[in-house]
């Protein structure tokens, strides 16, 4: 249960506390992810004070404040539609309205459209108390914690980024789902998930001509909302759905 309850007006404070040992204590941001959090006892500094709801176009960076909430993030104009498109799919519009990017990132599983699309953007987590800088993918593989607190996430902008999902319905959670970022060097960035504990990197670089192989050895997963052999043959649709739609976009 939560017993103690902190709002400091600084960053310096917010870590100060998170750093205490003598007392366990955790960020809060929007309380999605507190909410859920049945078996915490502890503290929680709520980071609201602490001007990190903001979204700011650098040229082709993008940075979001730990603490922006996803329906304005969803609704910036920075944001590409695809990109929304994963924002939308995320959850409902009152969970858009609670839920912050940085609480979302680090609680995703392999069936969050957000964890998906960030992973493919090759996103950055900027740890606290020394702007320490951490691949999201990293942070999905288990690496250790760079700090206390996330204060941002950034991201540069691919030439192109599209996201598919596959669901039991329109706005299901996936069964299926896929994100590709591609820049200009012909480098590319394919996440797949739909299943497990986090969403996964398929490849980093030039299109391998084996693709098809790697997707289905990586999808043909059983679980209890789809069959390995559906799941891998509707990725591969799925991928396929997204190297057109790219192609598309070149042309």
């Amino acid at each position: 249960m939560i017993d103690r309850y902190y709002r400091p007006n600084t960053l310096s404070e917010a870590i100060a506390l998170l750093s205490d040992t003598a007392q366990p204590a955790i960020p809060l941001g929007g309380g999605a992810v507190v909410s859920k959090m049945r078996s915490f006892s502890g503290a929680v500094v709520d980071l609201q004070n602490l001007g990190l709801d903001y979204l700011l176009a650098e040229g082709e960076i993008i940075r979001l404040g730990a603490s922006l909430r996803l329906q304005p993030m969803l609704l910036n104009d920075a944001i590409s539609k695809e990109l929304g498109d994963a924002v939308d799919h995320e959850c409902s519009y009152n969970l858009r309205q609670q839920a912050t990017i940085a609480g979302t990132l680090i609680t995703a599983d392999g069936r969050s459209p957000l964890g998906l699309s960030f992973l493919a953007l090759n996103a950055q987590l900027t740890w606290q108390p020394d702007d320490a800088l951490m691949a999201y993918a990293d942070y999905l593989a288990g690496a250790s914690k760079k700090g206390v607190l996330i204060s941002e996430v950034r991201f540069q902008k691919p030439n192109h980024f599209v996201f598919e999902t596959i669901g039991r319905a329109p706005y299901d959670r996936p069964v299926a789902q896929a994100a590709l970022a591609a820049w200009a060097d012909g480098a590319e960035r394919l996440s797949i998930g739909g299943w497990g504990k986090a969403p996964l990197l398929a490849w980093s670089g030039p299109r391998p001509d084996n693709w098809r192989a790697i997707i289905q050895s990586k999808a043909n997963i059983s679980d209890q909302w789809a069959g390995g052999e559906y799941r891998s043959e509707a990725m591969i649709s799925v991928v396929q759905s997204l190297f057109d739609r790219v192609q598309a976009e070149v042309l």
